[in-house]
């Protein structure tokens, strides 16, 4: 089985933003990392934010896509992940200050499936021999703050592939406030929750 370049197995993405280089010693651990082979319904996300930051279902998104010269074989497959409530992450709980939280994402059935597809979908087009890069991304797309736009707003991203081999931090210090900017993505929670009286979620 033919495994995806190493250089673009993996990227974390914010919205409007450029892919950020993964740690040298993430790339390491994911050196032989083989995305195709990977259990979808194994994968979780944990994001390491202010506890003023709220994120909830679809804020974070897994992407597997194909890029090849022939536009038959050019495909994304965005699943969206849910937060798993209730849930503690006790390898990176030392990790926190007293002012931070995790919000775990994870694929449901529906999603994991899929994400099945679309990795099946890759190897057929593998065998076939067909030239092309794949890639496998986290994607923050959108969340909230309580409160006025602070000076300083940050997060870490972890992510666990095989519940074997934990959690590998996939970026760290994050600048969420550059997204702010884009008003839709990242807003103040009491004024979105003011404008959708029916429905008080922020994202």
């Amino acid at each position: 089985m033919n495994k995806l370049k190493l250089s673009t197995i993996i990227c974390i993405t914010v919205i409007l933003t450029a892919c950020t280089s993964l740690p040298l010693n993430t790339m390491w651990k994911l050196r032989n990392f083989d995305p195709l082979q990977a259990d979808p319904s194994q994968m979780r996300i944990a994001v390491i934010t202010d506890k003023i930051v709220q994120l909830k279902d679809d804020a974070v998104t897994i992407q597997l896509s194909f890029t090849s010269d022939d536009p038959e074989h050019t495909f994304k497959n965005t699943s969206h992940a849910s937060v798993k409530t209730n849930t503690t992450v006790q390898e990176l709980d030392s990790k926190l200050s007293d002012n931070e939280r995790i919000t775990l994402f994870y694929l449901d059935k529906e999603a994991a499936e899929q994400m099945r597809l679309a990795q099946n979908r890759i190897r057929i087009i593998k065998q076939n021999k067909i030239k092309g890069d794949g890639s496998l991304s986290v994607n923050v797309n959108t969340g909230c703050f309580d409160g006025p736009k602070p000076k300083e707003l940050r997060a870490s991203i972890y992510a666990q592939f095989d519940v074997n081999n934990g959690y590998i931090k996939m970026i760290s210090d994050l600048d969420l406030l550059s997204q702010i900017d884009h008003g839709e993505f990242w807003y103040e929670c009491e004024a979105a929750a003011a404008k959708t009286p029916e429905d008080s979620s922020p994202i």
